[in-house]
């Protein structure tokens, strides 16, 4: 009988809007295309950031000195993370419901417990399911 549930974070209990948050910025659909390689599959990120290994503000320098393209806006970006994560709460009343059935319920995220932690979905997320947060930490 199954009794743990392990559910993603990202796409699945969060949607992200990073996007957005560079059109608010001014930048064009092109330039948000190329940021998205910039930052989001460059080491600094999915090996730094992510893992928890340096800090938003590490990431910050970190970035500038590599030479990433509108670094006044990814610094904004980086300084306003905890805007990025927008709540699914369809999906987290399902998640209630299947934890009042008696299912234990775990997240799985490469979130950074600094971001994470930052963030105002993500402490939404922790106050109303008592679970633990694996994969960032690690």
């Amino acid at each position: 009988m199954i009794r743990n549930l392990v559910f993603d974070v990202g796409g699945v209990l969060l949607e992200y809007r990073w996007q957005d948050m560079f059109r608010q910025q001014g930048l064009s659909e092109e330039e948000i295309g190329k940021l998205e390689q910039v930052l989001f599959r460059d080491e600094i990120w999915a090996w730094k950031l992510d893992t928890g290994a340096i800090t938003v503000a590490q990431a910050i320098v970190e970035f500038r000195e590599k030479g990433v393209p509108h670094p006044e806006e990814v610094t904004w970006f980086l300084e306003h993370i905890e805007e990025m994560s927008v709540p699914r709460p369809e999906i987290w009343q399902q998640v209630v419901d299947l934890k009042e059935k008696g299912y234990r319920i775990y997240l799985l995220s490469n979130y950074s417990q600094e971001m994470f932690d930052s963030s105002h979905t993500g402490k939404r997320i922790c106050c109303r399911f008592p679970i633990r947060l694996y994969g960032c930490c690690c």
